[in-house]
């Protein structure tokens, strides 16, 4: 089991405290011999006007999908546990994630489904997407959550096509 990043078209994120495009640049200074090349040579500044980054899990989503998950397949008293450690005794969220899925048992199936039939996108957010395409503006969804439960709601509502940067676990019966 664990959690794992997953790689988008935009960036590979693998601190969760940088943002994709400073990852990206010391991405790119490594690869070129460290030599820095600073955003505006991966991104052109026009890109840089034009992007928009915005959150899945209560932003694009009414409200959490990911902890909800967890409280329905996990035991809830792990989940508590694990966000009181959040706040209080220096973990990280991987940490916290890694913890509350451990605890879920379930077959991905059975939790993509729950998620299918509990998630429900915040009104406007179809016209947002569409305002962004019109005005030629890049949409990337970047996120804690895992692509495994993010893809399949973005599909369902016709939105399968949006870059997204986020998560992703590796089922097992034992815990995810």
């Amino acid at each position: 089991s664990g959690v794992n990043h997953r790689r988008g078209t935009l960036a590979a994120t693998r601190r969760p405290t940088k943002c994709a495009l400073e990852d990206r640049c010391t991405l790119s200074r490594r690869a070129s011999g460290g030599a820095d090349r600073g955003p505006d040579r991966i991104l052109s500044r026009e890109m840089h006007e034009r992007l928009l980054v915005i959150d899945y899990d209560a932003t694009i989503t009414e409200d959490d999908v990911l902890d909800r998950a967890a409280m329905a397949f996990a035991d809830q008293h792990v989940v508590t546990e694990d966000e009181v450690g959040l706040d209080g005794v220096g973990m990280t969220l991987h940490d916290v994630l890694r913890l509350e899925y451990a605890a879920v048992r379930a077959p991905a199936r059975e939790v993509v489904d729950w998620v299918l039939a509990n998630a429900r996108i915040r009104s406007g957010f179809h016209e947002f997407v569409t305002l962004t395409n019109e005005r030629d503006w890049q949409l990337v969804v970047l996120s804690s959550g895992f692509h495994s439960l993010i893809a399949p709601v973005l599909e369902r509502e016709g939105l399968a096509g949006l870059a997204v940067i986020a998560n992703d676990v590796h089922p097992h019966p034992d815990g995810w």
